[in-house]
């Protein structure tokens, strides 16, 4: 008698509980409808075959909250796929907006080669410094096909997110030199002011030049506008500011596909456009694979770490042992294959 009345309070607790529009009066079986054994046998069936009656029920309450978390979720997600995707093309469209109106002001003012490239160096600097401030909690504040491409590189974001976030950044670069065209008397004439055509014939270092600047400035965004989000994008700009200065002389100091889309669609000047986009897709892998899986391997090593060992003369030191736990690593995958 204890037994059934066990199982039948059992079976009322959870039909009452989990079951929405079951039968108003439980009743007492020796499996509480969802194939669980509940008599008093010493050995249930755990794996008990479900009743017919339990596969007819309705879905539980708890799978139907479940569905609508699953549901919110996705659409939460969606939601902020595209409010990404809108926000780096807004981003990119202001960003290369200012940064043209400031060549096209040095052009018309007529100021020297030097004054103009010192100029629009240090305002380039501070705005990247500023638009990350702005849109790094939106989209990352990335403005750059560079980072992009690292960033697929190392699996940090998805297929879908990466040709999204390029497609938009192509398009903001458009759309800059479109209000550029809009706003500035006679661009329409001047508008190949903003082309870059290497300085020199030497496609070998025009290549290797875009490659060593777009490595520093991707480099410089990810081991410091992501870890120092407080002080990190002011040391980004700082960096960027630096760079166009620095490959003035050979290439031009793009280091951005969106910088040259623009420009080059718009004035149909394709002259060794080419050789931007392979410098910089390398330079952007090299600086995607070194941050994810060299700089995250190092920073568990400290200064005083590596000076203690250094002193006492210990062959364990832990930047060693990191190459050498790496190396058989590759060595035991090598051998796999």
């Amino acid at each position: 008698m204890n037994a059934e009345k066990k199982s039948c309070e059992l079976q009322f607790e959870m039909e009452t509980v989990t079951v929405a529009g079951g039968d108003a009066e439980p009743k007492c079986n020796a499996s509480n409808g969802i194939g669980i054994d509940v008599s008093d046998n010493p050995t249930p069936r755990a794996l008990a075959r479900p009743s017919p009656r339990s596969l007819s029920r309705p879905p539980t309450a708890i799978t139907v909250k479940a569905t609508a978390d699953s549901y919110e979720h996705a659409n939460a997600k969606r939601v902020w796929f595209f409010r990404a995707a809108l926000a780096e093309f807004v981003c990119t469209s202001i960003f290369f907006a200012l940064l043209f109106a400031l060549i096209e002001t040095a052009h018309i003012q007529r100021w020297d080669a030097t004054t103009s490239l010192l100029v629009v160096s240090a305002m380039g600097g501070v705005l990247v410094a500023a638009f990350i401030y702005t849109f790094g909690n939106i989209s990352g504040g990335y403005f750059s096909t560079s980072l992009t491409i690292a960033t697929l590189a190392i699996g940090r974001h998805s297929w879908r997110t990466c040709v999204l976030y390029l497609f938009a950044q192509l398009l903001g670069s458009v759309t800059a030199v479109l209000i550029i065209m809009g706003i500035f008397p006679y661009s329409t004439e001047r508008i190949n002011v903003l082309t870059i055509i290497p300085p020199i014939d030497d496609q070998g270092r025009v290549i290797g030049m875009e490659a060593f600047l777009t490595f520093i400035a991707v480099y410089a965004f990810m081991n410091t506008s992501y870890w120092h989000p407080g002080f990190g994008p002011l040391c980004t700009g700082f960096i960027t500011a630096c760079l166009p200065i620095a490959g003035a002389s050979v290439s031009g100091g793009a280091f951005n596909m969106a910088r040259m889309f623009g420009p080059a669609l718009l004035s149909n000047r394709w002259d060794s456009q080419h050789l931007y986009w392979i410098g910089q897709t390398i330079g952007a892998v090299t600086a995607g694979v070194f941050s994810q899986y060299v700089q995250t391997k190092l920073q568990r090593v400290t200064y005083k770490q590596v000076l203690t060992h250094h002193r006492k003369g210990s062959e364990h030191c832990p930047i060693f042992e990191c190459v050498k736990s790496s190396r058989r690593r590759l060595t035991s995958e090598l051998g796999k294959l």
